[in-house]
């Protein structure tokens, strides 16, 4: 999505690249008739190393520079929404027309409030779609922790920063610019700014921002800098002690037996006023199922532990008519334990379903590696490893309850001590540590 500028800088410095390999060696002494294209090619060859010079100190080297390429297919596939077409300009116009046509589908099939929630809520247009994007962003850069280069792992993470820094200040910069010039009456003005604030239509400031990251030059001073901040906001944190502070406050479970406390209360409070409900399908809380009403099954859910202990889901078999025909809100009540990762992973998917255009499903290569239709009406999925993550929920920690605990059971004993009206004696604790 805002990769466009990076793309054509990339495709120039291919260009480059292959200007740089050697020039064939001609014959000594060419005829008459041949002096000129001995000319062209020495011409060339002095070219091609200049360009290469230039490419290796602005860009990247000979073993860099597919790292380059690897870190723009990722991010134009976690950004950018699916599409039929290949092409940089052809997605534009594509995006655009998906744009118009998801605004107005739902309007032609529902009612306006139920086509409004549907847009605002379900389904919003792939443009406008920036939970998606944010999503896949984050899944990337917990992706980019197991490719094999690290230098690949800091490019990833200074583009995202410069994501971040880059389209927050277009969007902020296009709506308030454009409600500005809306106020002025000026309607052309305020739709060129608003333009500005819509992802994926006309990303200047993405581009300009990610074509810095990739020369060399800006790209160790940007990094230098992150490095910093970051460096110095963990040593201030440290330094006031916010760290202990959050410590005894906030403790992380481990993800299965949050998770079975959380399917177990949830049982007892369920009023099953949802069409799906989740249930557990193994003691090891690795297999899940997701059914309707009359039992049947919407989804089933695979998953594994990797090898740095965490719980990540591999395989998962959906059908297609019963996810599509049930609400997002009774989805999100059936996966809401397993967290934003496995949860987001589905609303796309289910997106895509309601649109149909499941062939699409198969492009979101964030996360998923294998759609393949089955019988039944199912559809098999194979998610990408380390991808879809499911980690437990921040709570208050034990050592924090017991304080309380205890606070509240001494202030107790105390008034009860003290009470004007049933006075108790204190609890003898010399004899009964005796």
């Amino acid at each position: 999505m805002y990769l466009g500028g990076v793309r054509q800088l990339c495709l120039l410095f291919l260009a480059f690249y292959s200007l740089s390999l050697p020039a064939p060696d001609l014959p000594e002494g060419p005829p008459a008739a041949e002096a000129g294209t001995g000319m062209v090619a020495s011409l060339r060859k002095a070219s091609s190393e200049g360009l290469t010079y230039l490419r290796i100190h602005l860009v990247a080297s000979d073993e860099e520079l597919p790292h380059v390429l690897e870190a723009i297919e990722e991010a134009e596939h976690a950004l950018e929404p699916p599409s039929e077409v290949e092409g940089f300009w052809r997605r534009k116009r594509h995006i655009l027309y998906r744009h118009g046509s998801d605004v107005v589908y739902p309007f032609t099939q529902y009612s306006p409030p139920r086509a409004l929630d549907r847009l605002l809520w379900e389904n919003p247009p792939a443009a406008f779609d920036l939970q998606r994007s944010f999503q896949n962003a984050r899944r990337l850069l917990r992706l980019s922790e197991d490719f094999p280069s690290p230098w690949l792992r800091q490019l990833m993470l200074n583009s995202a920063t410069m994501f971040a820094i880059t389209h927050g200040g277009e969007f902020v910069t296009g709506t308030v610019e454009g409600t500005r010039e809306l106020l002025h009456g000026n309607i052309g003005g305020a739709l060129a700014w608003y333009g500005l604030a819509i992802p994926g239509l006309y990303d200047f400031g993405c581009w300009i921002g990610q074509g810095l990251i990739f020369v060399k030059p800006t790209r160790n001073t940007f990094d230098f800098l992150r490095r910093s901040t970051i460096f110095v906001a963990g040593r201030a944190v440290k330094y006031v002690g916010l760290t202990r502070v959050v410590e005894f406050v906030f403790e992380r479970p481990e993800v299965r037996k949050q998770l079975a406390e959380l399917i177990k209360n949830r049982a007892l409070r369920s009023k099953k006023s949802h069409t799906f409900e989740l249930f557990v399908e193994d003691e090891a809380l690795l297999r899940f199922s997701v059914r309707d009403k009359t039992g049947r099954e919407a989804i089933r859910l695979r998953f594994d532990i990797n090898e740095r202990g965490e719980m990540v889901l591999r395989e998962a078999d959906l059908h297609e008519s019963a996810v599509t025909e049930a609400s997002y809100a009774s989805l999100k009540n059936a996966l809401r334990d397993f967290g934003w990762n496995v949860l987001g992973a589905f609303r796309q998917i289910r997106k895509l379903l309601c649109r149909n255009q499941p062939e699409l499903i198969e492009r979101e290569k964030t996360f998923i590696t294998t759609s393949e239709s089955s019988d039944g009406g199912y559809r098999h999925l194979e998610f990408r490893p380390n991808a879809v993550l499911v980690r437990s929920k921040l709570r208050l920690s034990e050592a924090l309850k017991n304080w309380a605990s205890d606070y509240k059971s001494c202030v107790l004993e105390m008034l009860r001590y003290y009470s004007p009206v049933f006075p108790m004696p204190p609890p003898d604790h010399g004899m009964e540590a005796e």
